[in-house]
């Protein structure tokens, strides 16, 4: 699949052109067209060969021959005449929170900064400071900001298609039977350092597979190379590692290549422990001579006297111990979802109507949708008013008539730099889900930013704090809170805590939820501006299974009328 480089290419264009201070028309198009790619699951080299890439969502004919453009050369001369004119790397510079198309236009053209080292350069030889508007306090959170940005770390969202491409072209190798995403993906983890590849063969063929391996398209550079493990450098700076293995090590090498770290080396030590040893190639007896389980990873736990640790749980966090003792969590599916919590529409600053996300909401078999469009003041928001909430109730109602969903009318409202929120209580009362979140004033101190948050909560209209700590994966970290006294004053009040599902958030860790999932409960919402964007619910999942969750730990496995009762 080649969607990736597409949207790569068409976020680039549409970077430059706001570098340059290209029509704010224009460059909106190019956006357009990224969010109705990120929303197609869709591989973009069929819809080029059944030429349909025009009848996808805001893509019209000059942007569409660009994406035939870029499927067919894998690159577009347009693209290749902006950087002409500016370097494509000074859009790595937007990146950076607090830096948008005009400012890194500035610190290109004024003082030859085209990326993240060039810029961290300027800050620390002063060179930043004797820019114009840029304050000692402004090139502080530049800084913060920087710090963030280049970690080794990407969010999964962004890993997980490069990674199925890879076992994809795999999978075509005829040599090759089976192929598995390892590592840090497969265990869910919200942000990913590099891809672990597994493959199973025939012995005879494992160097012919590693020579095809290292030598696909997007290689930029062979780290190691052998028979049984080899890494790459892919264009993108990824490193991907490659292990191959025989049919019958199949399960070991499985656990092997899944890990954690903490979690194989416990279990090699427990092996040792019991006279067994335990490697990618099979659990075996003392000395390594007679085969005890290998080809399942189901296999390998039961000879290891343990149930099967599902690979989410895989941290050494105590989930050995309970897999001996056969006790492990009734981990939460994505059946049990009964609803989302954190839905935006047109009404604010979503890109679908009502009907839409309804209908995206029955299509996943829920129960029920809570409508939480922004109420505020910040215009990036689109924010409603009172007035703007009373007309919305009323199409709401219109559309219940009519709905094999449960709508709910509740509202994503900003909490203020002093803890007061954004509406007043006259219109909270009749709503029938409140979500208080920070969205501006991130750089408060740890003890005003947790009394911040603590004050919104003590309004009696408010159910939920969204996105708690408001970090954006690739992009900023998040503020500084204290947790235990945020959930202290969350069983005080009943307020319950988002684990926000939205690809480049997932900003409650799952170690936070872990600590606390038997103090207080969480709900997950996609925050979902278009209706594609329900099916992220799986993000969320991620971490409430990677922090041990069952049903009762997660408001959505609540039916509609468990949970109205519980509202109420």
């Amino acid at each position: 699949m080649k969607n990736e480089l597409v949207i790569e290419q068409l976020t680039q264009i549409a970077d430059l052109l706001e570098i340059m201070g290209e029509s704010v028309y224009k460059i909106r198009a190019y956006r357009k067209a990224v969010d109705s790619l990120q929303q197609t699951a869709e591989d973009i080299e069929i819809i080029v060969q059944e030429d349909r890439v025009k009848a996808l969502p805001g893509i019209g004919d000059a942007i569409g021959d660009k994406i035939k453009e870029i499927v067919v050369l894998g690159r577009t001369t347009y693209l290749d005449k902006l950087t002409q004119q500016i370097p494509v790397e000074v859009t790595s510079l937007m990146r950076v929170e607090g830096i948008g198309g005009k400012t890194a236009g500035r610190l290109y053209k004024e003082l030859g900064i085209k990326s993240i080292i060039g810029l961290e350069e300027a800050i620390e030889n002063g060179l930043l400071a004797e820019l114009s508007g840029f304050t000692e306090n402004k090139i502080a959170k530049i800084a913060r900001a920087l710090t963030f940005v280049k970690s080794e770390r990407r969010p999964l969202f962004k890993i997980i298609p490069i990674a199925l491409s890879l076992k994809k072209f795999l999978e075509e190798v005829d040599l090759i039977q089976y192929v598995e995403i390892g590592g840090s993906i497969r265990r869910r983890k919200s942000t990913i350092r590099d891809i672990d590849l597994h493959a199973i063969g025939k012995e005879e063929d494992f160097e012919q597979i590693m020579d095809i391996f290292s030598q696909m398209d997007d290689v930029e550079d062979i780290v190691v190379k052998g028979p049984l493990k080899t890494t790459i450098k892919l264009t993108s700076g990824i490193n991907v590692d490659l292990r191959v293995l025989e049919e019958q090590s199949n399960g070991s090498g499985l656990i092997h290549s899944t890990g954690s770290r903490n979690h194989t080396v416990k279990l090699r030590t427990i092996a040792d422990r019991n006279n067994m040893l335990l490697n990618e190639y099979g659990l075996f007896d003392e000395k390594g001579e007679k085969l005890i389980a290998s080809k399942t990873e189901e296999e390998v736990y039961k000879a290891m006297g343990m149930s099967y640790i599902p690979p989410d749980l895989r941290e050494d966090r105590g989930e050995i111990e309970l897999a001996q003792k056969n006790s492990l969590p009734d981990l939460i599916n994505l059946e049990d979802i009964k609803g989302d919590f954190h839905v935006h529409t047109h009404w604010s600053d979503g890109k679908s109507v009502i009907d839409e996300m309804v209908n995206a909401a029955d299509e996943r078999n829920y129960e029920y949708i809570i409508i939480t469009d922004h109420f505020g003041k910040n215009p990036i928001y689109k924010p409603m008013n009172a007035e703007k909430l009373t007309k919305q109730r009323k199409a709401i109602e219109q559309i219940a008539q009519n709905s094999p969903v449960e709508i709910l009318q509740g509202v994503e409202c900003d909490i203020l730099k002093d803890g007061s929120l954004s509406i007043s209580n006259k219109s909270l009362k009749d709503l029938d889900f409140v979500i208080a979140s920070v969205h501006s004033i991130f750089d408060m101190p740890e003890e005003e930013m947790t009394s911040r948050i603590i004050t919104a909560m003590d309004n009696e209209f408010v159910n939920g704090i969204g996105h708690p700590t408001g970090r954006q994966l690739d992009k900023r970290g998040g503020y500084s809170i204290n947790f235990s006294k945020i959930i202290e004053k969350c069983i005080e009040t009943k307020t319950f805590l988002e684990i926000n599902a939205y690809p480049n958030r997932l900003d409650v860790d799952d170690n936070v939820v872990f600590d606390f999932k038997n103090k207080i409960e969480f709900f997950i919402g996609t925050d979902s501006h278009h209706h594609h964007q329900l099916k992220n619910m799986g993000y969320g999942l991620n971490i409430a299974r990677r922090a041990w969750c069952e049903k009762k730990n997660i408001l959505n496995t609540l039916t509609s009328k468990e949970l109205l009762r519980k509202l109420a």
